[in-house]
């Protein structure tokens, strides 16, 4: 087999066990937090000013996460073409896509908390 296409599969099979694990990871800390705030108060109404805040602040840290992100995966690539440690390059790109995965959770709740998508299966939209 062509060690590319090894490589491609390998770190297919990779990001597949990695988004699977952080996916119940985050399940299970939402499941947690539904269990100890079970009757919390839905938001008060917005400011069209406090929104477009909040709307900053949550694509600024979207932002931060994204580029962290891909520093990480900068950094597990600049490990593997020096010959460095293949496992602490994985745990780097591990790492990388666990803050992908986090963006991405970050970004849905938002939108969701905006009712600009439909709400979580828990039933509460935030």
């Amino acid at each position: 087999m062509d060690p590319v296409l090894a490589a491609l599969i390998f770190g297919f099979l990779g990001i597949c066990i990695v988004w699977t694990l952080s996916r119940d990871l985050v399940r299970r800390w939402q499941d947690q937090a539904c269990r100890t705030n079970p009757g919390h108060e839905p938001a008060r109404d917005m400011s069209p000013e406090e929104r477009r805040e909040a709307t900053r602040a949550v694509y600024r840290r979207i932002t931060l996460l994204r580029l962290a992100g891909l520093v990480l995966c900068l950094a597990a690539a600049s490990l593997l073409y020096a010959g460095q440690s293949t496992v602490l390059a994985l745990l780097l790109a591990g790492a990388a896509c666990f803050l992908q995965f986090v963006s991405f959770q970050l970004r849905t709740r938002h939108l969701a908390a905006c009712r600009l998508i439909p709400g979580d299966r828990h039933g509460s939209a935030a």
